[in-house]
């Protein structure tokens, strides 16, 4: 038998949520942040996805031999930097202000926001922002990488 292993790494987006490991299309695995997960399977051409609700990655075809051992990175596409967070944090107490104040978003602060999540979108992730991957690119969002060139069991 072959064997795969499957490293997630540790990111904010999807923290609480486990990714699902799709083997040859049929679920195999669910895997959570940070964790590693080990699976046997028959040597020969592979095809590996992962998703989490309607997002997914591209799919990775592998060959893999009897007695080796593969390791895959599991991950997702979207990360926050410091500038990012913190630009998202101002639309969020923008919203929140208006919201305890006004009763409601006024028109200035609609538009305060949009300029906080303009400059975030296309500034700062240049067009590949959550929205993206949410979107037109939900088959990117996750990624599977191989990690290792052939590794022979004993």
């Amino acid at each position: 038998m072959a064997k795969i292993i499957f490293k997630r790494t540790h990111q904010w987006a999807n923290k609480f949520r486990n990714i699902d490991v799709d083997i040859n299309g049929l679920k195999k695995l669910s895997i959570a942040d940070g964790q590693e997960q080990h699976v046997e399977v028959e040597a020969g051409k592979i095809a590996l996805s992962a998703k989490i609700d309607w997002t997914k990655s591209p799919v990775l075809e592998l060959e893999i031999a009897e007695n080796e051992t593969k390791i895959i990175q599991l991950g997702c596409n979207v990360e926050f930097g410091l500038l990012e967070k913190i630009l998202t944090g101002l639309s969020f107490a923008v919203l929140i202000i208006s919201v305890y104040f006004f009763g409601e978003i006024p028109f200035k602060s609609w538009l305060v926001l949009l300029s906080l999540w303009l400059i975030r979108d296309l500034v700062i992730t240049k067009g590949k922002s959550i929205f993206y991957y949410l979107s037109i690119g939900r088959d990117k969002y996750l990624y599977l990488k191989p990690l290792n060139e052939r590794t022979k069991l004993p």
